[in-house]
């Protein structure tokens, strides 16, 4: 059809035969996987680590792997809100325990406008019915236990011809860690009596690890090895949901996108889990895109940054992509001619600010963090720019310092002093951002309920 179409070129006007041409071809479905607290290393299609990713690999071996892709911030809600709007923390004011946009349209918002059936499934509480990002949604709905059921009812029930946006948030990676029935990651010769003994140390608090653990410490790689069986567990579940997808996948064209909000330390810069900071342990993350129509398998590392998975998905959906973001279309192989382009996290210090910290919880906060010193780094406001491989840390409260992540991931030898003109040169890139930074003020305090709050206090994000 498209072919006798353009045989009419003579006759008739370009622009209108072609747009004809262009409908013809179905638009894509798009189904965006967070793999909540799944650090790069993690998953095994990344070459560190053997077999804890199946499913991720498969999906990379014929798609798109990113291997240098970095989250904007340290945790749930503002990470997942650089994902939705192609804006850093700054921009879209979702900052510290926030989770407001007021009136910026997210990519919910701009693919429902486009015609696509926009449907949420989350595991994580942060991210319940009631969160401003989720009413983005038609539908939205919190996985109590399993969201692979939920899926599944969805397709079920469906009757809807659009194609569809599906995101889901899988919790398996974050902690609380588990000892599981079977974990193939835990070091020769460790028991699981003395694997339940770490995990009892860690549960009298986080205090007993902050500003002493080191990633080489026994206890650390004890820790690595039971997050391990908890990445194996969410890759499991992705699984299980692209099998209960795979028919939809053999009708028509959809795009698979797999990632995570943010990782997870394990004594890299003398911390743990990932409440503060921006080190490469909590910023790099996996980055997968499988489904794209005529693109070869390819590994690309030209470096890449979360806010850019909005525009991409705009941009291959069909659907006009707002001016004036943060994030960029993805490129779909290898830059011939890589160019400099600055990654850019920021991390807001809120835990001792919040006016709302009862006295109880103001006082585990000030626990926590006793072992630390000025040396150790952790508090006031931090931002991180990466010119690859150099990265700039920048913080309120402290000098700078200078890393090179390829040769030295887990940021150990600070060259602020060693490298003064990379120094500089990359202080000069942030200082020249900022004004780009301070579009919004700080959303209000995220609203949660009562429920939420228990589920929150069972992760260890909320003191009583």
């Amino acid at each position: 059809m498209c072919g006798a179409a353009l045989r009419l070129v003579i006759l008739l006007s370009v622009p209108v035969l072609v747009t004809a041409c262009q409908r013809s071809a179905p638009r894509p479905s798009i189904v965006l996987v967070v793999l909540d607290t799944t650090r790069a290393d993690a998953v095994s299609a990344y070459g560190s680590v053997k077999g804890s990713t199946p499913t991720v690999d498969a999906l990379a071996r014929t798609g798109l792997l990113y291997e240098h892709a970095f989250s904007n911030a340290n945790w749930t809600l503002p990470s997942h809100a650089s994902l939705f709007t192609g804006l850093l923390p700054s921009q879209n004011g979702v900052q510290g325990g926030t989770d407001a946009l007021g009136d910026l349209p997210t990519v919910a918002d701009l693919l429902g406008q486009a015609g696509y059936e926009t449907v949420g499934v989350s595991e994580n509480p942060w991210l319940g019915p009631n969160n401003p990002m989720a009413k983005r949604f038609e539908r939205f709905q919190r996985a109590d236990k399993d969201l692979v059921g939920d899926v599944e009812q969805w397709l079920r029930s469906r009757t809807d011809a659009r194609p569809f946006f599906l995101f889901l948030n899988i919790m398996d990676s974050h902690g609380p860690y588990k000892l599981r029935e079977r974990n193939p990651f835990l070091p020769a010769g460790v028991t699981r009596q003395q694997a339940r003994e770490v995990l009892k140390v860690l549960g009298r608090g986080l205090h007993e690890y902050l500003c002493t653990a080191t990633p080489e410490q026994w206890d650390m790689t004890v820790l690595r090895a039971l997050y391990l069986g908890n990445v194996q567990a969410a890759d499991a579940k992705l699984g299980r949901v692209l099998a209960q997808l795979e028919p939809v996948r053999q009708a028509g064209p959809v795009i698979v996108i797999v990632t995570s909000d943010h990782g997870e330390y394990f004594g890299e810069q003398s911390l743990i889990e990932h409440e503060i900071g921006v080190g490469n342990a909590v910023l790099h993350v996996p980055l997968v895109v499988n489904g794209l129509v005529d693109t070869p398998p390819a590994r690309i590392a030209a470096p890449v940054q979360l806010v850019d998975l909005m525009p991409s998905m705009l941009h291959w959906a069909g659907a006009p992509v707002p001016p004036n973001l943060a994030g960029e279309v993805l490129a779909t192989a290898e830059p011939a001619r890589p160019r400099t382009r600055p990654i850019v996290a920021e991390f807001h210090e809120y835990r001792l600010s919040d006016p709302s910290l009862t006295p109880g919880a103001r006082a585990v906060e000030e626990g926590k963090w006793r072992n630390c010193g000025p040396e150790d780094r952790v508090s006031g406001d931090m931002r991180a720019l990466l010119d690859f491989p150099y990265k700039l840390i920048a913080y309120t409260k402290y000098p700078p310092a200078l890393f090179d992540v390829r040769a030295d991931p887990r940021e150990q030898h600070d060259m602020a002093r060693g490298q003064p003109e990379t120094l500089a040169k990359l202080s000069a890139e942030l200082t020249a951002l900022l004004p780009a930074l301070a579009l919004r003020e700080p959303a209000p305090k995220a609203q949660l309920d009562a429920a939420e709050i228990e589920r929150l206090r069972a992760l260890g994000y909320l003191a009583e």
